[in-house]
C-alpha cells in the first residue's frame, strides 16, 4: 500500500493507491490536474459520473472542483474499488458502485493486466494476462433510470474499450452534458467518439502519444456563452 499527498486549496488529502510505479504516476498525474484538465465557468454542476473510477484519483479530484455535486464512481474490479470505497469516505456526495457499465446486461471474464488495475480490459490488449475474474456490465441508460439521474454536468469515462458501447447506451443523454473526458483504445473507435459528439461538443484538448490510444476533452459547443475564451482560436474560413 501506498498514499499521494495531494493539495488543494487549503484542504490536505492523504490519497491511498497500490505500490506500484505505474499506478503512483497516474494518480500523480491525475490529482495535480495534468490529465485532466479543469474547465472554468460550467455552470450548475450537480452530477458528475466517474465511469472505470479504480481506485478514485478522477472522482476525488471532481469532489474538489464540484463539492455540491453527486459524484457517481463506477468501477467493476474487486480490488480497486474496495480502495476507492476509502478514498471516497471523506466525501459525503460521493456514491460507489461494484461494477461496470456498458450497452447490455452481461457478465464478462476481465482480464488481469500486468502493469497496474487501470489497464485490465474485457477485450485483448497486450496488457492482458491469464488471470481474470468474472464482473458485472450494467446497461448505462438503465443504470440512470434506476438512479434517477436526468442530466449528467460533467462525465469520464476510461473503461479499456468500453467507451463508445457507454456513449451508444447513453446517446439521448450526450447533448446535456457540458464536460466530457474520455480515452479511447483503438483508431476506429476514436473516429465514432468524435462522430458521436461532434453535432453537439467541440473538442478542447487531446493527448496522442502512440497509434490506437489517447485521452480526448470535449466541452458543449454552447459553453462559449460562460466562458468566451472558448472559440477564441478559431479562424473563419474562406472559399
Amino acid at each position: 500500500m501506498d498514499y499521494v499527498n495531494f493539495v488543494y486549496g487549503e484542504t490536505s488529502i492523504k490519497f491511498e493507491c497500490f505500490k506500484n510505479d505505474n499506478t503512483v504516476k497516474h494518480v500523480t498525474g491525475i490529482l495535480s490536474g495534468e490529465t485532466y484538465k479543469h474547465v472554468p465557468f460550467v455552470p450548475n454542476v450537480k452530477t458528475v459520473l466517474d465511469i472505470g473510477a479504480n481506485i478514485g484519483a478522477t472522482s476525488t479530484l471532481f469532489s474538489c472542483w464540484y463539492p455540491t455535486a453527486t459524484i457517481f464512481s463506477i468501477e467493476p474490479q474487486r480490488a480497486p474499488y474496495e480502495m476507492l470505497v476509502r478514498n471516497s469516505q471523506r466525501n459525503p456526495n460521493a456514491k460507489c458502485f461494484n461494477f461496470g457499465l456498458f450497452n447490455s446486461d452481461k457478465r464478462v471474464p476481465l482480464y488481469h493486466s500486468w502493469a497496474d488495475t487501470g489497464t485490465a480490459s474485457i477485450g485483448k490488449s497486450f496488457l492482458n494476462t491469464a488471470d481474470n475474474e468474472e464482473i458485472e456490465l450494467r446497461d448505462a441508460t438503465t443504470f440512470l433510470r434506476e438512479q434517477q439521474i436526468e442530466t449528467i454536468d460533467v462525465l469520464k469515462i476510461d473503461t479499456e474499450g468500453c467507451e463508445t458501447q457507454i456513449l451508444s447506451s447513453i446517446r439521448d443523454k450526450i447533448p446535456q452534458i457540458w464536460v466530457i473526458y474520455l480515452e479511447y483504445h483503438s483508431e476506429e473507435d476514436r473516429r465514432l467518439i468524435d462522430a458521436m459528439l461532434a453535432p453537439t461538443h467541440v473538442m478542447l484538448r487531446a493527448k496522442v502519444e502512440k497509434a490506437h490510444c489517447g485521452e480526448l476533452h470535449y466541452v458543449r459547443s454552447d459553453l462559449g456563452q460562460f466562458w468566451q475564451e472558448l472559440h477564441i482560436h478559431r479562424i473563419q474560413t474562406h472559399e
